[in-house]
């Protein structure tokens, strides 16, 4: 018996792992699934985080179910996209923290549940103005151009309604420190990154691409949103609201 108690050790201590990319990541972590994996959707490939309307490629990010985190918890839109923002804020920060590219499977348990309580009692990652008119400023097309942003929110026309800053190509914490380089980095500006982009619609229907239905995260708002000079609207944002160059 100890022979084959030191042989079952040793067997659990060799673990096969399968190429990602330029990443590994145990196999053994697909068989030891958790009671939260059915809430989080398949890891895609690199190329599948490039975002072709605003030319850039996304960080890695965890995105959930969200049809089944809105039957279950009876989350709208809004708040299955705060779950996103929230928890992939704080798995990014943690993986940085710790030097890892994956949290083991009890510790992206844990956190999930964390995230949970924290959308629950209202504790939101994305805090949103409450003025009825908002200006979604997307920014992507100057992220190497600041002044143009500079520009925009230094001018009488966000006198009418105050600006929120989005963007498809920098995760939540990427835009604070964005913002924290330009002019009013004093100001506290809210942030839409791109956890908000899901593969699944306001109602919780799956999609085949990747889009943020602005209206319905933002109900009940005037909303203008504000696209640099030139630049199409991108197919990612949909949903009623004006749109204006800057």
């Amino acid at each position: 018996m100890k022979f084959l108690f030191v042989f079952l050790i040793l067997l659990a201590g060799c673990s096969t792992s399968q190429d990602r990319g330029n990443e590994r990541r145990n196999v053994d972590e697909f068989i030891e699934l958790s009671e939260t994996h059915s809430y989080f959707l398949a890891d895609i490939p690199d190329w599948a985080h490039f975002v072709e309307s605003a030319d850039c490629k996304k960080s890695r990010l965890r995105y959930l179910n969200i049809e089944k985190l809105m039957s279950s918890f009876s989350f709208d839109y809004h708040k299955a996209l705060q779950f996103q923002t929230a928890f992939n804020k704080e798995y990014n920060r943690i993986k940085k923290e710790v030097g890892i590219n994956y949290l083991p499977i009890k510790n992206e348990e844990e956190l999930f549940y964390n995230t949970l309580n924290r959308i629950q009692s209202g504790f939101y990652t994305i805090k949103l103005p409450k003025f009825r008119r908002l200006h979604l400023v997307w920014i992507d097309p100057y992220l190497n151009n600041p002044k143009k942003i500079e520009s925009l929110l230094g001018g009488r026309e966000m006198d009418q309604g105050p600006p929120v800053l989005v963007s498809m190509c920098l995760n939540h914490s990427e835009l604070e420190e964005f913002q924290k380089k330009i002019k009013y980095s004093d100001i506290n500006l809210s942030l839409i990154s791109a956890e908000v982009l899901s593969s699944y619609s306001s109602k919780g229907e799956p999609k085949n691409s990747f889009a943020f239905e602005i209206d319905q995260f933002l109900k009940n708002r005037e909303l203008y949103l504000y696209l640099p000079r030139g630049e199409k609207l991108p197919n990612e944002f949909r949903g009623k609201f004006r749109v204006k160059n800057y």
